[in-house]
């Protein structure tokens, strides 16, 4: 039967429908023409799609509109058209309350222009006829996101069953009804060498004990649902954060901590309140102040005569710590004037100079965390070269006040128990070119890697080595240095290349990508000349460093699920996220 190819950048995909079993749903190698309904020979891992964007059909499958041809032409429209639509917006946002950037919404902008295509089709005609009733919406969603579901489950499915693909899975509990929600999405790097990421469910989980068991039931119970039935799921690496129950829940499995929530906890032992109380008590009191002043301003309304806001300190919130420090020491000199304009001593005995030492502290980690938090490219390769690079930034030095060095000492300690770096995180940094000779582990660390990426490489299908291979990843835009910059002591050195194996071919070649936004490109290009290897990057690359992604669709969760919406079903949640991720 055709299937769409769903989840594409490639524009060609608009055009064709991809041939698969009827009943495996594993591609034939062909797909068709959506305009000429010709077929045409595709293979993802040998052909690609340059021929299919060459294709020209022979019979037009029916006569362009003329209005086409003037679609891309700015229409001319008088300013008094312009000034009514404009007045109709403002009684929109003000009768319905919805916020002004509405207009701009990218949805919003698709419904306009299907309405505005019927008008200019049937005339004249009351919204009302044309627009359906909320309970055909409700019906329609649920019918539209199942389409969805089923045009993703191939791909999604071959991926799991290849073991090139990872799940980042998390749990949450809506403000209003409390009720309790796990989510799951799946990870993994398409035909095309681009780092796909779609929500499988956010499903409301059943009225008992959050226990492992339980957990790992409604994980499996969802999944099967899905058509990922257990005996598949065994190929997944889930990325979680540390909770006991979710751990308990993937024992079965394989699982990676979430680098991100690591850090974190890093930065909250580290300013463990008893511990700051018997040690620290005058960065306490400072930190106590800050807090005090920022809360003050946002109370009293005075944060409006400053140039920028102030954030206050979330303890849910990651790094909102330093967000807060940083808002007061920028403007420091602007609040102490207002507050003394009103009579406040709360800035009295604040040491300026102290603050942006914690903020220098904290600044690393928050960098650290937003870099692993990406889900357009990989970040798996650089969990290593940040764990090296906070533990330079904790290396206390003669410079360090008595205050910073104690931080210093004491987040090393944790950072060396909580982040215990696996296997997989050194064998993805190796797969990042730049740092493909692991200059930043010692010599026999180097060499154990080596050796377990060999291992790995035994495992492997086996594939024709071919020599030829097209060019490396270049790229028009200027390269982007800074990333790479950060880790510059550990970059590779130049030398000659030896065509002993694979990987001896691969650690001592010349020509790189240069920012990790390439690093699947690169592979894509290399995959003839390093069969085995490019098979060990699409299966690892894929894999996050941070359970982020989950963790932004409750976010999106939390804007859907309002004190105006409370009585929304968890199905229609789960249908409306799912599209509003996927589509």
């Amino acid at each position: 039967k055709l299937i769409p190819r769903v989840a594409q950048k490639s524009e060609v995909w608009k055009k064709f429908l991809q041939l698969v079993d009827a009943n495996t749903l594993s591609p034939a190698g062909y797909v068709q023409c959506k305009d000429c309904k010709g077929f045409l020979s595709y293979d993802g891992g040998k052909t690609g799609t340059s021929h299919l964007n060459r294709h020209k059909c022979k019979v037009p499958a029916e006569c362009t509109p003329i209005t086409s041809f003037f679609s891309e032409k700015k229409p001319s429209i008088t300013a008094s058209v312009k000034q009514n639509v404009t007045t109709a917006c403002v009684r929109w946002c003000a009768k319905d309350m919805r916020p002004f950037d509405v207009v701009c919404d990218e949805g919003f902008l698709k419904l306009a222009d299907k309405l505005i295509s019927i008008g200019a089709r049937h005339g004249i005609i009351a919204a009302k006829y044309v627009l359906p009733h909320p309970t055909t919406l409700s019906r329609k969603v649920a019918e539209v996101a199942e389409e969805l579901r089923e045009a993703i489950k191939p791909a999604v499915r071959q991926a799991i069953e290849e073991g090139r693909c990872a799940f980042t899975v998390d749990m949450w509990t809506d403000d209003y009804k409390k009720v309790a929600y796990i989510t799951a999405t799946a990870h993994y790097v398409n035909d095309e060498w681009e780092l796909v990421s779609l929500v499988l469910f956010t499903c409301d989980f059943p009225p008992e004990k959050k226990t492992g068991d339980n957990i790992r039931k409604e994980l499996v119970r969802r999944c099967a649902k899905l058509g990922y039935e257990e005996a598949i799921l065994e190929n997944v690496v889930f990325v979680t954060d540390q909770g006991a129950n979710i751990i308990n829940a993937l024992r079965p499995y394989t699982r990676m901590s979430c680098t991100a929530h690591i850090l974190n906890t890093v930065l909250r032992h580290t300013f463990d309140d008893e511990y700051l109380a018997e040690q620290l008590p005058e960065l306490q009191k400072s930190l106590k102040k800050v807090k005090a002043i920022v809360t003050f301003l946002k109370q009293s309304g005075l944060c409006n005569q400053l140039p920028h806001g102030v954030c206050q300190e979330v303890s849910t919130r990651w790094n909102s710590k330093v967000a807060m420090i940083k808002s007061l020491v920028t403007q420091y000199e602007d609040i102490e004037s207002l507050l003394d304009s009103r009579g406040n001593t709360l800035m009295e005995d604040l040491n300026k100079a102290a603050l942006k030492d914690v903020v220098n502290f904290l600044e690393p980690f928050k960098e650290a965390s937003e870099k692993l938090e990406q889900d357009k490219q990989p970040t798996l390769p650089l969990v290593l070269l940040y764990q090296r690079k906070l533990k330079g930034h904790l290396t206390p030095v003669a410079a360090d006040t008595r205050t910073i060095s104690q931080l210093k000492k004491r987040a090393a300690q944790f950072l060396e128990t909580k982040l215990q770096l696996e296997e997989i995180h050194y064998v993805a940094t190796l797969l990042w070119p730049p740092f493909r000779q692991l200059r930043a582990l010692k010599e026999a660390e180097r060499t154990a890697v080596f050796s377990t990426v060999r291992q790995m490489m035994l495992g492997v299908p086996e594939v024709p080595s071919e020599q030829e291979t097209g060019e490396e990843c270049t790229s028009t835009k200027p390269p982007k240095r800074r990333l790479l910059d950060e880790f510059q002591d550990w970059h590779d050195h130049a030398e000659t290349d030896i065509d002993d194996d694979e990987l001896d071919s691969y650690l001592h070649a010349g020509g790189s990508c240069e920012g990790i936004d390439g690093l699947l490109k690169w592979w894509k290009s290399q995959c003839k000349k390093y069969p085995r290897l490019s098979f060990l990057a699409r299966k690892i690359l894929c894999i996050p460093a941070t359970s982020a992604t989950s963790e932004r669709n409750f976010s999106a969760a939390g804007y859907i699920i309002q004190e105006r919406r409370t009585c929304l079903k968890p199905d229609t949640l789960d249908n409306l996220l799912f599209l509003h991720k996927n589509m």
